[in-house]
């Protein structure tokens, strides 16, 4: 697990680095995903799954 919480960390500082503004939020349902919004670059996390979910997701933002 705290393998997963560093490649997280290094995932969400990378994707800052690249442009991209990151949101972690309780979303319910929700998985979240990657969007732009007026030429910024977003991606949007639910902060209430675990961290491996949340890697994959921003993962595939950023592909």
């Amino acid at each position: 697990m705290s393998d997963t919480l560093g490649l997280l960390e290094e995932a969400l500082q990378l994707a800052r680095e690249l442009g991209y503004r990151v949101r972690e939020e309780p979303l319910g349902d929700l998985t979240g995903g990657g969007c732009t919004i007026g030429g910024t670059k977003h991606v949007l996390l639910n902060i209430e799954h675990a961290p491996a979910e949340r890697l994959d997701r921003l993962l595939a933002a950023l592909a």
